[in-house]
Order: structure tokens, then sequence, then C-alpha cells
């Protein structure tokens, strides 16, 4: 047919394919994903009250006592917040990381590979390969 393209695909071979038992539990830690993201989504949306809380602190009128403590105390509280959440997640963040190497700990030592020569030792063996 005119106008037909045909995909060509190359596939190159791996020089170790390694395969890894995972076991159930592992499989479902890893669907969870990292509690950590949880945390790290609070702490984002803290940090952002605090700059912008920040920001009005700045731009309010100095004359007006309420509006400046009131975003002085919602800075101060997220502030808080948003550092607690990040030191938290910054320590729960690697145990998917630690998981995974666990599951590659497992994988054994590469056994030795004894290279046979291609060379009949035998003579019964040299009769089965020639021909009769």
């Amino acid at each position: 047919m005119k106008g037909e393209y045909r995909q060509v695909v190359k596939l190159a071979q791996p020089g170790e394919l390694k395969a890894y038992v995972v076991f159930e539990h592992q499989l479902d830690l890893l669907a969870q994903g990292s509690p950590a993201s949880l945390l790290l989504n609070f702490a984002l949306f803290f940090w952002g009250i605090a700059a912008t809380s920040f920001g009005t602190i700045l731009t309010a009128p100095p004359s007006q006592d309420r509006t400046y403590y009131t975003f002085l105390i919602i800075f101060i509280l997220t502030l808080i917040a948003g550092v607690v959440l990040s030191a938290v997640w910054y320590t729960m963040h690697r145990s998917v990381t630690r998981l995974v190497d666990e599951i590659k700990a497992q994988m054994p030592a590469n056994p030795a590979v004894e290279q046979v020569s291609s060379e009949p030792t035998d003579e019964g063996e040299a009769k089965l390969h020639t021909s009769s």
C-alpha cells in the first residue's frame, strides 16, 4: 500500500537482568506510598500562609495595631507549624528508599561461573560428536 509505514523496534539485550523476590507486605507498603507526603503537603500549605501573612505585616499601616498583631500571630503560628512539619517530613521521607534498599539487599552474591572448554576430553564424547 502506498503511504504505509512500518515501525521498526530495536531491543538491546540487557547485560544483566536481576529479578527480586518481593513479599506481599513490601508491595503493600510501596503501594501506600510514604506517609510523609501528607506532611509535606501540610508543611507547604503553612509555609505559604506564613509568607502571605509576613507580606501583609510588611504592608499593613503601623497605626492599625489590631491588624498588625493578628497577622503577626498568624505568621508566628504558621511559621512554627511549617518548620515542625518540614522537620518531621525530612526525617520520614526516606522510608520508601529504605524499603527499596532492603529489597535490593535480598539479592544473593553472583555465583562463580565455570567456563567449560568446547573440545571433548573423553573419547566416548568424541565418538558422539562425529558422524558414524
